[in-house]
């Protein structure tokens, strides 16, 4: 008899957090945020998803741009609810709720966070993309030579010109010569990939092509070396 009484009540709790759950996705999509305080009021968890694959509701806030309503739902959001936010903020270019989201990251994993946040936005085109991306890597710890390395492999294995700012925005905060290897060893990846004969002479060639400005186009079939230019390209 007590067991029944306890299975009715714990079904009825977890329906009611289902339909509390909802309600406030609801609300955070439609930027309700008079809604999203009643809600929380009423006990209404940020945190809460239909399944593990479904997002949240301070996810759709990001994801919608809605600041106001995703600052409701910050205090009583748990660290990885927080992260996947954050992701989501990055995604979007949206650099108020980046503020807005980072200061609450777990201290064991904020490093992590940001950088995860940081490559889950590198390979988005958005007008305010490249500075989303230096805001986040700006941040202490986050932008470490392999990060960078991997955000610039990233680009050249699906590359995009309208989204060359998001490299310009890590550009300025690497030593010149770390970045400028970084992208000799990822243009000559994508040299490899493309055409596996000919490498050395194609990969000058690709190369020279690659810098804006101050270098001629290698001929076909020169076996010239390549020579970096004299400073980091600019693409804005």
């Amino acid at each position: 008899m007590k067991n029944k009484a306890r299975d009715a009540r714990f079904s009825a709790e977890r329906a009611t957090a289902r339909q509390q759950g909802a309600s406030l996705a609801r609300a955070a999509l439609t930027a309700n945020a008079r809604a999203i305080q009643r809600l929380l009021a009423q006990g209404a968890d940020p945190n809460w998803r239909k399944t593990p694959e479904d997002p949240t509701a301070l996810d759709l806030a990001a994801d919608g741009g809605h600041l106001a309503c995703a600052k409701l739902m910050l205090p009583q959001s748990k660290p990885e609810t927080i992260a996947n936010a954050l992701r989501k903020a990055a995604q979007m270019a949206r650099v108020d709720l980046l503020r807005a989201l980072s200061p609450h990251c777990s201290d064991k994993t904020r490093v992590l966070d940001h950088q995860n946040a940081l490559l889950a936005g590198f390979l988005r085109y958005h007008a305010n993309q490249p500075q989303a991306i230096s805001f986040l890597a700006s941040l202490p710890g986050v932008l470490t030579p392999e990060l960078a390395n991997e955000a610039v492999f990233m680009m050249f294995r699906s590359p995009n010109p309208e989204r060359m700012g998001n490299l310009d925005a890590i550009s300025g905060l690497l030593p010149e010569e770390d970045f400028l290897d970084m992208m000799r060893c990822a243009r000559a990846a994508q040299c490899e990939r493309f055409l596996p004969q000919g490498i050395a002479r194609e990969e000058a060639a690709a190369l020279r092509q690659f810098w804006p400005t101050g270098h001629e186009t290698a001929t076909p079939g020169s076996t010239e070396s390549f020579s970096a230019p004299a400073r980091k390209p600019r693409w804005l």
